[in-house]
């Protein structure tokens, strides 16, 4: 009951926000400067101070420069129920206070910052523990006596006499309560009292409880369906005429009046709190307030009686490039086809000059020779295209901004008509070829490269209207494969929000609303709109802010019941980044996966193969390309991080920050390990050019290793159990490492190729243990930082 009105938020601060109800509040600001009003006085507050606002004093932020702060709110029978009878006046004011160093209320604001950015827990709990610790740490450590007044400051008497005071107030607030016999239980004078109220409120003893039992009946208000009489009588009113009275002095209208505004405000009220929420996490998440992970071990139990089927997105769909460039990779999409289940390849260009498919002025003239080439070669292995008919450069990127090669390889249609003919003949041909029972299982999409907006249109001579195009696709595409799903638009959420906005609106007023709404996630963040200038978050969570900034605009404009894809996904836009290549973005990758699969329908990583960026300045073995593999075929630690995640079974038993654990209808447990630890050289990452030694000296600087300790309880049958270990990490599977052994040798020969293929795998160990008395079993494992564990427990067979 007592902990009904604990609470603890992250403001943007706001000239004219007052604080006057009856909790307590400790204010800690996280970066600025702000002014707050308090006992008449102005206190000007910078980043890491502290000030505490006691129960029944009022309080008001004057000024804001750039303020960001937190704010914890205590209810006054919290504290009466802590601090029972005993005479305690707490006093907490960084800006005036020399005696305290406040390292231990610090730290546990900057815990309670963490717990409000990461937003994964599903109760209070971890807050409420944290705010009960503050409220210890206040009782324990700032507690006033009248031997250290002088070191605090003569504003501190006060405090001590005043508090005890309102606390009197505030216990008897729903009694007769006089000013004189306030100050016979404190032993002075009613002129004397009566002087430290006017001085430390502003205003009279009258007036100060009279305020407070309105503050007092505004929850009810609210919240209650009691009468006003009822409301009046509970708050300490003598009758409703003096309620109304006072209520319409203090707030400016009626207690009825208030009632009915605020009912109908407050759903509107509600969403704007919630959203100025998300805004605010998310602005910590950028700015890497969330605490990286500091627990060395964690004991866990998994009972495997308590299982559920959990919602999952899709991981069966994987970029792969320019479609004039798939023949030459046909290998490494066969490969992931069988190895990583991908069923899926979605590629681009489909009129690539290199396919000759038309020269863009002949009216009815197409060769799909070579394009049927590539389709053939889908459909005899059962794999299944997923083409984006929208137009982009062959490119790749050191970091945004700064390319390592732009080349454009599209057909310039010189008009629209030629460029609709053309894409009507090519569904014809792929209906006639193949069937429409196959192509309807296929998946377009009509793309847009934001980017290279004005560059890449998908036809000249008529003004281009991107929107005009994709209504010409959808008719197209809809009247010659009905059944296949069509969806767009590989927006970028960030940048491009209003236009997506827009789109999405106006698709649903023109009832050609896409099957599917797709957008890139890469976890970038800008605070100027300089896209050179926009940084990488390190911080995993972030991606869940992106997926709900999507899923509030699809909301917004009409599309709240449709499909989510991320079409393109990687920690990193880069590709000549060595941390693609590394133990790290297969850990990010599983844990960032597991923050939006249940959100969203599909997951299409980029990319399948390091030929999607293939140019004449790569010339090593690995070049920090963004494929799974290679361009010798080499799998790299994300590949691994893949096939784990593919390797969990049906029901979920538990999850936690490093861990899943599933079990597969056999009776076979799989338990996903992982441990995401970004150094803080990458925050605020701008240069994404990561080289070899970056690569590895991120890697050296890293958190303590953690220990995970399972129980597993009631297996179903006794006896010996195999703990099957395959392991991911710096000493193991890892290509960086293992070509670290060559000495970064350019020149390697095709058996020293054959070996690192051999190599570049997970370790592998086979443990036994004996199910216990209790029907457990204990299984632990120790992860380094940026490393990757599957388990695999199932019944020794002798």
């Amino acid at each position: 009951m007592f902990l009904q009105n604990l609470d603890f938020s992250i403001v943007r601060a706001k000239t004219g926000v007052s604080y006057a109800q009856t909790n307590l509040f400790v204010f800690f600001v996280l970066e600025g400067r702000m002014t707050v009003r308090y006992r008449e006085e102005d206190i000007s507050l910078a980043k890491d101070d502290v000030l505490l606002v006691a129960p029944g004093m009022g309080c008001m932020i004057r000024k804001s420069q750039d303020a960001l702060y937190g704010v914890a709110s205590f209810p006054m029978e919290l504290i009466h129920a802590v601090i029972g009878s005993q005479h305690i006046v707490l006093y907490a004011n960084s800006v005036r206070d020399a005696s305290h160093a406040y390292a231990d209320l610090r730290e546990v604001f900057n815990d309670l910052i963490a717990e409000y950015t990461s937003d994964t827990n599903r109760t209070h709990a971890l807050r409420d523990s944290l705010l009960l610790k503050l409220l210890n740490t206040l009782i324990e450590n700032y507690q006033l006596s009248f031997a250290n007044v002088g070191e605090v400051g003569d504003d501190a008497s006060n405090d001590a006499r005043m508090e005890e005071a309102i606390r009197y107030v505030l216990n008897n607030l729903t009694t007769n309560i006089t000013l004189s016999r306030l100050a016979r239980s404190m032993y002075i004078s009613p002129s004397t009292l009566s002087r430290l109220f006017k001085h430390g409120t502003g205003i009279n003893f009258t007036e100060y409880v009279s305020r407070l039992r309105v503050q007092m009946s505004l929850e009810l208000l609210e919240s209650s369906d009691k009468n006003l009489t009822e409301i009046a009588l509970a708050c300490g009113f003598s009758s409703p005429v003096t309620f109304n009275r006072a209520f319409h002095k203090v707030m400016g209208t009626s207690p009825s009046g208030f009632r009915k505004t605020n009912r109908q405000n407050a759903k509107q009220l509600k969403q704007q709190r919630q959203k100025d929420e998300r805004e605010v996490r998310r602005e910590l998440v950028e700015k890497g307030y969330r605490a990286p992970q500091s627990r060395h071990q964690e004991d866990l139990l998994l009972d495997i009686e308590r299982t559920h089927i959990e919602r999952h997105a899709c991981l069966g769909i994987i970029n792969m490039g320019n479609i004039a460039d798939i023949m030459q990779i046909q290998q490494h999409v066969l490969h992931l086809h069988k190895n990583l289940h991908f069923r899926y390849f979605r590629i681009w260009n489909i009129f690539s000059r290199s396919l000759k498919v038309s020269d863009g002025m002949t009216f009815g003239s197409y060769n799909f020779y070579e394009l049927d080439t590539v389709l053939d070669f889908f459909v005899t292995n059962n794999l299944k295209p997923y083409i984006c008919l929208g137009r982009r450069p062959n490119m790749a990127l050191k970091s945004l901004g700064n390319n390592v090669f732009y080349m454009d390889d599209c057909v310039q249609f010189v008009s629209k008509r030629i460029w609709a003919d053309c894409l009507s003949s090519l569904l014809d041909e792929m209906v006639n070829r193949y069937g429409l029972t196959e192509v309807s299982t296929w998946i377009f999409e009509f793309d847009r490269d934001y980017d290279h907006d004005d560059s890449m249109e998908s036809y000249a001579g008529d003004p281009f209207d991107f929107f005009d195009a994709w209504k010409t696709a959808y008719r197209i595409v809809h009247e010659k494969v009905p059944g296949a799903l069509f969806g767009g638009i590989s927006g970028e959420v960030v940048e491009n929000y209003s236009f997506l906005k827009r789109f999405y609106q106006r698709c649903i007023a023109e009832h050609c609303a896409p099957d599917f709404a797709s957008f890139l996630l890469f976890p970038y963040f800008s605070g100027s709109g300089d896209k050179q200038r926009r940084r990488i978050c390190p911080d995993v969570s972030f991606v869940k802010l992106l997926v709900e900034k999507m899923r509030s605009l699809m909301d917004e404009s009409g599309m709240g019941g449709r499909r989510l894809f991320i079409s393109e996904f990687n920690s990193s836009i880069s590709n000549r980044n060595y941390l693609n290549d590394s133990c790290m973005r297969a850990a990010w990758t599983i844990e960032a996966i597991r923050h939006v699969d249940t959100q969203v329908d599909c997951v299409c990583l980029m990319a399948g193969s390091d030929w999607i960026s293939n140019y004449s300045d790569a010339s090593c073995i690995i070049e920090g390309k963004i494929g799974l593999l290679s361009q010798d075929g080499i799998r790299k630690p994300v590949y691994f991080a893949i096939d784990f995640l593919n390797q969990l079974g049906e029901r979920l038993i538990a999850q936690g920050d490093n861990y899943v654990a599933t079990l597969q209808d056999n009776g076979d447990i799989y338990i996903l390990c992982f441990y995401y630890a970004y150094p803080q050289a990458i925050r605020n990452l701008t240069n994404e050019n990561i080289g070899l030694n970056e690569c590895i000296s991120y890697h050296a600087v890293g958190a303590l290793p953690l220990t995970l300790n399972f129980a597993i309880e009631h297996l179903c049958l006794p006896g010996e159990y195999c703990v099957k270990k395959r392991v991911i990490d710096t000493s193991h599977g890892d290509v960086v490492g293992e070509w670290r052994k060559f000495q970064f040798e350019r020149h390697l020969t095709t058996r020293d190729v054959d070996y690192l293929r051999a190599v570049c795998c997970p370790c592998i160990s086979i443990d036994r243990k004996t199910v216990d008395s209790r029907k457990r079993l204990w299984v632990q494992t120790t992860l380094k930082p940026n490393s990757i564990v599957s388990l695999h427990i199932y019944r020794h067979k002798k």
